[in-house]
Parts: C-alpha cells; sequence; structure tokens
C-alpha cells in the first residue's frame, strides 16, 4: 500500500502542563505536533509553547464540564481504493498472506488510517484540551489519576495493530509541586498474540527513544513506562509494513479519541470529555494521523454545563 503524504495544519501547542486563557475564565510523520508535557518545538516555521523548568501555576477551577461533538469528513474519500491497495500491499507477503487475512475481524482486512462511517463522521481523532504554553496547568485531582493505573495492551492478533489509536496518561504535575511529575502508574504493554512473529519499532522523539523488538508468537515486551510528549508515538511492524498504530501520552486525562468500532452507527466519529475543570477557558485541539491538527477552538467553561465544538476534516 503507498504512503500517502498529506500536510499537516500546526494550529496549536504542545501540552507539556495543559495552560489556559482565563475568563473568569505514514505517512507523513507529524513528530512536533502537541500531545502533551514535555518540551516545546517548533513547527511549520511556529514556535510552539510549552513551559520552562520553574514558574508552573495551577489554574483557579471551579467545579467541572463536558465537551462534546464530532468530527465530519468534508468532500469525498474513496476509502475502497485505500483498502484495495491494503490487500496489494498484503499480497505481496505470500508467506503470511493466507494468516494475515484469515481474521474475522474486519479490522484486519480494511483500511485504516481514515475510518468514516455512513454519517461521514471520521473515527480515530485525537481531541484534546490544549495548552495555550502560558505555564498554566489544570491541577489533575488525586482520585481521578488514580483511575488510571491499570496498564493500556497493544495487541497484535493476525497483521494489525489493536487499537490502532490510543492515549497514554503516565504522568501529571503535581499541584503542590509543579516542577515534580507523579507517576500514575500506567504503563503500556505491547504483546503479539499471532501464531507469526512481528518486529515491533516504538518512534516517539527524544522524550520516548526507539524501541525495536522482534515477539515470537505468544510473547510480549517488558512493560514500559512512557513520558508526556508534544511527539506522537508510532508503532510499525519490519516484518509486515503496512501495520502501524499511533498513540499520543498527555500528562492530564482531559483527552479522547473519535468513536470508530462500528461505521454503521450515528455515534460513529463522535467525541466526549468529561469532567474538564470548568471556570476558565480551554484551547479544544483535534489531530489526525495523516492530517495533523485540524482546528483549534477556545471553549469557555462553566460548572455543570456542556459545551459543543465539532470539526472538520479534509484530505490534501
Amino acid at each position: 500500500m503507498r504512503r500517502w503524504r498529506l500536510s499537516a495544519l500546526c494550529l496549536t501547542l504542545p501540552l507539556l502542563a495543559l495552560s489556559l486563557v482565563l475568563a473568569g475564565c505514514g505517512s507523513k510523520d507529524n513528530t512536533e505536533t502537541g500531545g502533551g508535557g514535555g518540551k516545546g518545538g517548533d513547527q511549520g516555521g511556529k514556535k510552539m509553547g510549552g513551559g520552562g523548568p520553574t514558574g508552573w501555576t495551577a489554574a483557579q477551577t471551579k467545579g467541572k464540564a463536558t465537551i462534546k461533538g464530532k468530527v465530519v469528513l468534508e468532500g469525498e474519500l474513496n476509502t475502497e481504493k485505500l483498502t484495495k491497495d491494503l490487500l496489494a500491499e498484503i499480497d505481496k507477503k505470500k508467506e503470511d498472506k493466507d494468516y494475515c487475512l484469515s481474521s474475522n475481524n474486519p479490522l484486519d482486512k480494511v483500511e485504516q488510517v481514515y475510518r468514516i462511517g455512513k454519517n461521514k463522521n471520521v473515527g480515530n481523532v485525537f481531541v484534546s484540551v490544549d495548552t495555550t504554553g502560558s505555564q498554566q496547568f489544570l491541577p489533575v485531582p488525586k482520585d481521578l489519576a488514580d483511575k488510571y493505573k491499570d496498564p493500556v495492551v497493544l495487541d497484535q492478533p493476525f497483521c494489525q495493530f489493536h487499537p490502532h489509536c490510543f492515549v497514554l496518561f503516565p504522568k501529571y504535575r503535581d499541584p503542590n509541586n509543579p516542577k515534580k511529575m507523579v507517576p500514575t502508574g500506567q504503563k503500556l504493554i505491547i504483546k503479539n498474540d499471532a501464531k507469526k512473529a512481528h518486529n515491533t519499532s516504538l518512534e516517539g522523539g527524544s522524550d520516548n527513544p526507539e524501541v525495536n523488538e522482534t515477539l515470537q508468537p505468544g510473547t510480549q515486551m517488558k512493560p514500559l513506562v512512557l513520558n508526556p510528549s508534544p511527539t506522537r508515538i508510532k508503532f510499525s511492524c519490519g516484518i509486515h509494513p503496512w501495520m502501524d498504530a499511533y498513540a499520543r501520552v498527555f500528562d492530564h486525562p482531559w483527552v479522547t479519541i473519535t468513536k470508530a468500532d462500528n461505521p454503521d452507527d450515528e455515534s460513529f466519529g463522535t467525541y466526549e470529555i468529561k469532567d474538564v475543570p470548568a471556570g476558565v477557558t480551554v484551547r479544544l485541539s483535534a489531530w489526525h494521523e495523516r492530517e495533523g491538527f485540524l482546528d483549534t477552538a477556545m471553549v469557555p467553561l462553566k460548572d455543570g454545563e456542556t459545551a459543543s465544538h465539532d470539526f472538520k476534516l479534509t484530505v490534501k
């Protein structure tokens, strides 16, 4: 399957500390396009903010709010052709072809980069509350962080990664000592449940050094603890080059991915972020693995209310 090279709109700033404006409140590698924590970077000629080592302050918030919406495809996209290209790529791997296509899961046999529903909404888009680069962050309550202790599992059944897109929240800024990052206990487990070997590579920039390991059937890597970073994490397989997956690593839990399970469901391509600290205006952004940042919006949040914002994705 040929790799599409598409432009990314870099319209937001990285998430080193979740900064806010108070208002009473491959494929193309989008490597420095926001994600959460870590270091600032440059993208498209623009300085991508991010706090320095001192001066962090917790935003004064009041109550909780919900943000919801959807990502809508603008124009047309021939996903059938993209799937045909994928199957042609699998066909080149003669010794593994039959096994790779023997899965009962349709996600193992269709192109995954553009997940489009019958409602023309787009799945697998990351939607997050982002920084404005002012060294101010949303404090994460300990009881909320404690809910993220369970590991996240990236599996490789047959010849695809499952899930294709996912979020990690391994650390957060201590509200009482903002220079300190507190671990949530969350780890990433990469395993191979397939009957074929997979070579799993992790590319995550300077914040998360490269990992490259061949996993025999029924084995797994040593659990990983990744660092919050503005750089997206890309997973690939050197044995089956069509395989890839993407993760974003944040220093807060207020991020989600648009629904991508059932293209026939009306909820496909929608998102909802609950329990976002209110009393502030946050910067909301959406990121897609090929198109990069789609848009940003300043969203005022009031206690107990639900704010809505829809995004558009146009294939370049």
